[in-house]
């Protein structure tokens, strides 16, 4: 590998650092491709910018954020940074916290603690989006007691994400003290909450928080509508379905595919007449004809409702037209890292020594049960 020799930096009251910082962010807003990256780095060493913190944080940005990521690198010119600033950080925490890895956005939180560089307000909801979603409860406490040292503590945005961070690890009471405590709040405050509420089934207090709000001046939006729908899906409650039903058609919202999936899903928990099955069926053909999901959804509420040669038909309208139903996925959370999985698939390399092991306790199991 030849290294390039690194140049002097060039006096910023010249005027060819400008012309050539303007050739090195023009490269990075046209490459297509993270496997630019080096390329893009060697020209900032080669024009002598290698001090301009704003050029590191925008080629930090582009290996942690466009598409075909590569947080390797990225990471790599954080840290052998002598002066980076807050956005660089920001952004490298965000990819990972957004990615597959979040248990990473955490460790180069405590990294930028480490190392003296102050987070903000963008910083925090990536890092409580992180420890939410690798159920990080320690780790997000402690971020939480962070944003009172660095004044933050009256932020929405931060406030909404911390909401979340603890209704997703389960602890709805904090949630809830948190919201609170919250001295201005927004639409997206109150459907945190109504979210930490009911997806853990405290269907009582998302309910009151919903008719709460609008003693507030907050009038539920779509979002608020699905989380409720969602809910009395979950719980099996059609009277309460139908309200907020009513509820969204006295608001005049417009059916979408997000509502009307919400709504499928509580007709699909009920004894319902024929005639809603059709207008559901209609109205979400209507919304997107082409999606697969929508032909299960609705071929699956026929045969709840007995109709079995209707839903046979609605399967094979959907196979005659080219479109296939899409297989099951999930995922499971391991050391901080998100693995998924497909139905009838593996993406692991090493799926065959797991089948052996697999197979190897199974033989145990059996020679044990046989003693």
């Amino acid at each position: 590998m030849v290294r390039l020799p690194v140049p002097r930096t060039v006096n910023s009251n010249s005027k060819f650092p400008s012309k050539k910082k303007n050739r090195c962010l023009s490269l990075l807003k046209l490459s297509s491709s993270v496997k630019h990256a080096p390329q893009i780095h060697a020209q900032i060493l080669v024009s002598g910018l290698q001090q301009d913190t704003n050029l590191l944080t925008e080629l930090i940005r582009f290996c942690s954020l466009s598409p075909s990521r590569n947080f390797r690198y990225a990471q790599s010119l954080l840290y052998n940074s002598l002066d980076s600033l807050p956005p660089s950080w920001n952004f490298l925490i965000r990819g990972y916290a957004s990615g597959d890895a979040p248990k990473n956005a955490i460790r180069v939180f405590c990294r930028m603690r480490k190392e003296g560089v102050a987070p903000n307000n963008f910083t925090f909801p990536f890092v409580f989006k992180a420890c939410a979603t690798c159920l990080a409860l320690e780790e997000g406490k402690q971020a939480h007691a962070d944003i009172f040292k660095f004044g933050l503590d009256c932020d929405v945005y931060v406030n909404n994400n911390l909401i979340h961070f603890y209704g997703s690890c389960k602890k709805v009471l904090d949630a809830c003290k948190m919201f609170d405590e919250m001295p201005v709040r927004s639409i997206v405050s109150w459907n945190s909450v109504i979210t930490a509420c009911a997806q853990n089934l405290w269907s009582r207090d998302a309910i009151r928080k919903f008719v709460k709000m609008k003693d507030f001046g907050f009038q539920p939006n779509e979002t608020t509508m699905v989380i409720m729908l969602s809910l009395c899906a979950q719980i099996g409650n059609l009277g309460l379905g139908k309200w907020i039903h009513s509820q969204l058609i006295e608001r005049g919202m417009t059916l979408n595919c997000q509502l009307g999936t919400a709504l499928v899903d509580i007709i699909h928990n009920a004894n319902v007449s024929d005639g809603l099955v059709d207008k559901v069926r209609k109205k979400l053909l209507e919304l997107e004809p082409r999606r697969s999901e929508n032909f299960v959804i609705i071929a699956n509420m026929y045969a709840d409702a007995g109709m079995w040669e209707t839903a046979t038909n609605v399967r094979r309208t959907m196979r005659d037209g080219g479109l296939k139903k899409i297989g099951g996925e999930s995922c499971i959370v391991l050391e901080g890292s998100i693995y998924p999985f497909f139905s009838g698939c593996c993406s692991k390399d090493d799926h065959e020594s797991i089948k052996l092991l697999l197979d190897g306790l199974n033989l145990h199991m059996k020679m044990v049960s046989s003693l």
